[in-house]
């Protein structure tokens, strides 16, 4: 299984979770050999409740995404902000 997690920005405006399941998928590979997965998620994956608004909003800043075979083992990491 290939799992994909969202760090949210260091400084989001609520508490949230140092790491978040957003897409995952099961593929079987023979040993040995490579195959690429694609993992897709939405902007709106990474909204919270807004008490302030009373609305969904999305936190600015620079996410962290983690792929790996569980969230204790991460192989990739990449960054993508959000404005």
């Amino acid at each position: 299984v290939v799992q994909l997690y969202v760090r949210p920005p260091d400084q989001a405006p609520v508490a949230m979770p140092f790491q978040q399941l957003r897409a995952f998928a099961r593929v079987h590979i023979p040993a040995g050999e490579t195959r690429p997965v694609r993992l897709e998620f939405k902007v709106t994956d990474l909204a919270y409740w807004d008490e302030r608004r009373h609305a969904f909003a999305v936190a600015p800043g620079q996410n962290e995404i983690r792929v790996g075979a569980s969230s204790a083992d991460i192989r990739q990491r990449t960054e993508f902000e959000v404005r």
